[in-house]
């Protein structure tokens, strides 16, 4: 009853897939969705959710990704076991609903990658091993900081395409490991911590480039 992705594809198609009958990995006749059991993404394998789609026990592996297109909501169902757990790469543009009672986990080893372009997004509330790390990547002409900023582990500003100012307005208190500032864009963008008095924690090394 496990799914393994058996090639990188969009989620939606059978033929990115692979189901378990108990003795041997064979060709899926359905997709996974929420009612399926441990649904895994393999090392070097990016599934792509490009439809709405309902998952729980998901694993993405180290190495593997897993990336959520703009427009399209993953909801995250809360069943047997972890419900999404992520050692690899999840590549966010869209809507991650967690369902009551269910979680996302972030190894030691994973990463997530907001990939909003011209509007800022939501972060998935998630635990955060030692060592992950939530990356901003995208933004171009949004202006807004975005929705869900929590305690990290690591935290990276990487948004070379950026071309706007942003004030994270005191939201980021707490980097557990290290936060990294790569860049900012242009020339005029700026990345404000807040316009007031407020506190960030560091926990490991700032990186300013």
């Amino acid at each position: 009853g496990e799914y393994r992705s058996a090639r990188s594809g969009n989620l939606n198609l059978i033929t990115t897939w692979q189901k378990y009958n108990g003795s041997a990995w064979l060709p899926a006749v359905t997709v996974p969705d929420s009612s399926s059991n441990i649904i895994t993404i393999q090392s070097g394998h990016n599934v792509t959710v490009t439809a709405n789609q309902k998952a729980d026990q998901l694993v993405v592996s180290s190495g593997g990704t897993l990336t959520l297109n703009s427009g399209v909501t993953l909801t995250v169902s809360n069943g047997t076991g972890t419900d999404m757990s992520v050692s690899g790469t999840f590549v966010n543009a869209g809507t991650v609903t967690i369902r009551t009672g269910a979680a996302i986990n972030f190894s030691s080893t994973g990463k997530y990658q907001h990939n909003f372009t011209t509007s800022a997004g939501t972060i998935p509330t998630a635990s955060w091993a030692a060592g992950s790390t939530c990356e901003i990547i995208g933004y171009t002409t949004n202006t807004a900081a975005p929705s869900g900023l929590q305690a990290f582990s690591n935290f990276t500003w990487n948004c070379p395409s950026q071309n706007s100012q942003i004030n994270l307005n005191g939201g980021l208190t707490t980097v557990n490991g290290n936060l990294t500032i790569t860049s900012t864009g242009s020339a005029s963008s700026i990345l404000y911590l807040a316009n007031a008095t407020s506190t960030l924690s560091v926990g490991g090394t700032f990186s300013q480039t």
